[in-house]
């Protein structure tokens, strides 16, 4: 597998990313999570419905918004053990004595809608829904 990086930071770099991802000739994208591809997710889901590829992100609002499907780190489960955090901190615990945690709760969306658009068949034993999420746990 070949990995290719580029940027689209707004609608005036499709045609440019759109020839790069041609010439590349991608089978897919992954969508790396960032507050700046969060706040133009729509922009991002735009992009590949509109070059018909599949994409994966970080995050279930992509899928949410339009994006084929999501797997990371379920952030409420993160909120959760940061409040945790806080709690032993303001009962006096020093930071430096906390351990560093990694997520154990993750979760996948798949957007039907999408994979129906791009042709891609789902499983029959993970289609529930429009947007379906399924919460893994570790």
């Amino acid at each position: 597998m070949t990995v290719h990086t580029t940027k689209l930071l707004s609608r005036d770099d499709f045609d440019r990313t759109q020839k790069l991802l041609r010439s590349w000739r991608v089978d897919s994208i992954c969508v790396v999570e960032s507050l700046t591809n969060y706040n133009n997710r729509e922009l991002l889901t735009e992009f590949a419905a509109q070059m018909r590829l599949p994409a994966i992100y970080a995050n279930g609002v992509y899928a949410d918004a339009g994006g084929f499907v999501s797997y990371g780190a379920n952030y409420e489960a993160l909120s959760r053990r940061a409040a945790h955090y806080v709690d032993k901190i303001l009962k006096g615990t020093r930071p430096a004595d906390l351990p560093v945690e990694q997520p154990t709760t993750f979760e996948m969306a798949i957007n039907r809608k999408t994979a129906n658009a791009l042709g891609l068949t789902i499983p029959q034993s993970l289609l529930m829904g429009g947007v379906m999420r399924l919460e893994v746990q570790w």
